[in-house]
């Protein structure tokens, strides 16, 4: 066998055994995500203060995208009466971080509920808890997902929660039952008289997630959710009662949440009440919630909580304002003790320092890792590339430039979004990754015949710059991976990291696999051109 046809073998071998190794890193790195044991360990916080509600009302309308939520009169209503803050939802932003996030304080890194996926209940502090040691009375009325994620927090509370099924292409049939569910909850949580209630609008988030948040469904969903929002603002004593409204997450245009993009993350939080000054705007973060409901209720800031309390929108006479000034301080410097010693950083550093600190330990290790693995695959690249360094290289910049174009082609074609917020349920995980090798294995195997015509044409050395250029895809490929593996970690230990960023590292393995059959069938075509050029 000729050197050069080793060297095409060579190729495929070593793309086959990469794309083999980076599957199970990738498919460990989503395992890391989903099954997060978070390593952070919090005291809880038993000091309250002076109560200025007497009652708190939580609404979560899951699935509200904030731009849809400035068409809501009656939310407007209430934003006349209180505070308007565009609110930042936490990431990974599903419904289940996303309610943990509201009572902790705390990011999925810290809480550990980082999926829909994650079960185990949320172990740290939370505003439950802190109602359970006040002797608060407390009401549910929505998700089973709150006694889920605080079951033990939750023992004395009282619940209302009808079993509707959530069943895909069923939204049509089951609305009716929702919006009925949507009234009883109502006047439970009205009745009930509760110091503290959660009350869960559902149908949006399911109208989203069938027919996406640009449909009239997600709008005639939102229109019933701000008439319940209605009923509360006009039934409920704003001097006693602190009503507050927001949302899990957003969704897209097309239904689907998950990661970043500002249509899932961009959330409304709406107060009013005792203590909130009126028809005044601001900007926040949904983990800044328990913070500001524990500052109003008289309730303990949880002892895990890195939100702040929005004080910009707050309207407090001097005197409690000092006394939940001390709270806050006294919170903020057991928390960042606290969160510097479970990272390990000696000292007790600002929370960002601390995890500055941490990552930049971490990028220390993994680095050579990184070069090393790095160094090895473009060593036998080069190799495989043959004597004619400057044709390989033209040929694997080639392979690379046609492999990424003709792929975002193909995704676009398709309306293939790369994000995890194109998985709009769960059922679609599979076929979505599916479906991107499929394309990433068309793009790879139009980019390698390009290049195999082309050398043909120009009278080149096929059999040898179709390695070369199968080689540019795949360095091309396992850049980004391990870009992330110094950038972040490839699996989740003490934080989530940037989630789409993560997302190249599920992605990457895919398009790495995607090489082999393009591979392989590119060095069929050689065979046979060969073939055909002994015979003439």
């Amino acid at each position: 066998m000729s050197r050069r046809w080793v060297r095409a073998l060579a190729a495929v071998a070593l793309w086959a055994a990469v794309g083999l190794v980076a599957s199970q890193l990738g498919r460990a790195a989503w395992r890391s995500v989903a099954g997060y044991v978070s390593p952070y360990r919090f005291s809880e916080n038993t000091v309250g203060g002076e109560r200025l509600a007497h009652r708190t009302i939580l609404v979560v309308v899951d699935g509200l995208r904030l731009d849809r939520s400035r068409r809501m009169p009656n939310l407007d209503r209430l934003r006349l009466k209180g505070a308007d803050i565009e609110s930042v939802a936490g990431i990974p932003s599903y419904s289940r971080p996303g309610r943990a996030n509201l009572v902790t304080g705390a990011p999925p890194e810290i809480h550990g509920a980082t999926t829909n996926l994650h079960k185990a209940p949320v172990g740290f502090d939370n505003l439950f808890r802190g109602a359970a040691r006040q002797g608060f009375s407390v009401a549910i009325a929505g998700s089973d997902l709150w006694r889920s994620l605080f079951g033990a927090d939750l023992a004395s509370a009282t619940f209302f929660g009808p079993e509707i099924p959530d069943t895909r292409g069923a939204f049509a049939s089951v609305a009716p039952r929702m919006m009925r569910a949507d009234v009883q909850a109502v006047e439970f949580v009205l009745e009930r008289q509760a110091q503290l209630s959660v009350l869960d609008f559902l149908s949006l988030d399911y109208a989203a997630h069938e027919y996406g948040a640009g449909s009239g469904e997600y709008g005639r969903a939102a229109n019933e959710a701000d008439r319940m929002i209605g009923v509360l603002l006009d039934r409920v004593d704003l001097f006693r009662t602190l009503l507050v409204v927001t949302a899990d997450h957003g969704h897209l245009d097309e239904g689907g949440h998950g990661a970043d993009e500002p249509e899932v993350t961009a959330i409304p939080l709406v107060l009013a009440g005792r203590g909130v000054r009126e028809a005044v705007t601001g900007r926040g973060r949904q983990i800044d919630v328990a913070a500001t409901l524990a500052a109003l209720t008289g309730l303990p800031i949880p002892g895990a909580s890195e939100g702040h309390v929005l004080r910009d929108v707050l309207d407090l006479e001097p005197d409690f304002a000092a006394a939940l000034e001390a709270r806050e301080a006294a919170h903020a410097a057991t928390f960042r003790k606290e969160f510097a010693a479970s990272l390990g950083v000696p000292g007790a550093p600002g929370v960002d320092e601390a995890r500055a600190v941490r990552a930049a330990a971490d990028r220390r290790r993994r680095l050579p890792v990184a070069l090393a693995l790095g160094a090895l695959v473009l060593a036998v690249c080069v190799w495989v590339g043959g004597a004619r360094p400057g044709e390989a290289l033209a040929a694997a910049v080639a392979g690379l430039a046609l492999n990424e174009g003709v792929f975002r082609l193909l995704a676009a074609r398709e309306h293939l979004r790369l994000s995890l917020s194109a998985i709009n349920h769960e059922e679609d995980l599979r076929p979505y990754f599916s479906h991107l090798g499929l394309l990433s294995a068309c793009a790879s195997g139009a980019a390698l015949l390009i290049v195999f015509v082309a050398a043909r044409l120009l009278r080149r050395d096929a059999a040898r710059l179709a390695p070369a250029a199968l080689c540019g895809i795949g360095l091309a490929t396992l850049a980004p991976v391990l870009s992330v593996h110094v950038a972040q970690g490839l699996l989740a230990t003490w934080r989530i990291g940037d989630i789409q960023q993560g997302f190249s590292a599920y992605v990457g393995p895919l398009r790495l696999n995607a090489l082999v059959p393009s591979a392989l069938g590119v060095l069929l075509l050689l065979l046979v051109d060969s073939r055909f050029s002994r015979e003439a």
